[in-house]
């Protein structure tokens, strides 16, 4: 099932997204580069529909670098995302650490 949303209801949930939700999915992206959605409070179609909006949320409450977003393993039920910091890693690295960490 595909959920679509307008634009302004997914920026007033990043607007309203509590800091604290964050904590961890921040302290991962600054210290590893990067962090995977299940750690982020957020559902596909706000990465899907607003991943400028998203990355620029991101940066506000203390993502260190440039946030951008990639998709991963898209044929697996719409795969899932990573927020990865531009200033570390290009998008083939982070999916080649993403895949070494899932196979260990």
């Amino acid at each position: 099932m595909e959920l679509f949303m307008r634009l302004e209801e997914i920026i007033q949930i990043l607007e309203f997204t509590d800091t604290d939700t964050l904590e961890q999915a921040l302290n991962d992206f600054n210290t590893h580069g990067f962090v995977e959605q299940a750690l982020l409070p957020f559902m596909n179609v706000v990465f899907e529909q607003a991943p400028v909006q998203l990355c620029s949320k991101l940066e506000q409450v203390g993502f260190h670098g440039n946030p951008a977003i990639i998709r991963i393993n898209p044929e697996s039920q719409g795969g899932s995302y990573i927020v990865y910091d531009t200033t570390r890693y290009c998008a083939d690295e982070v999916q080649k650490q993403i895949a070494v960490n899932s196979a260990e």
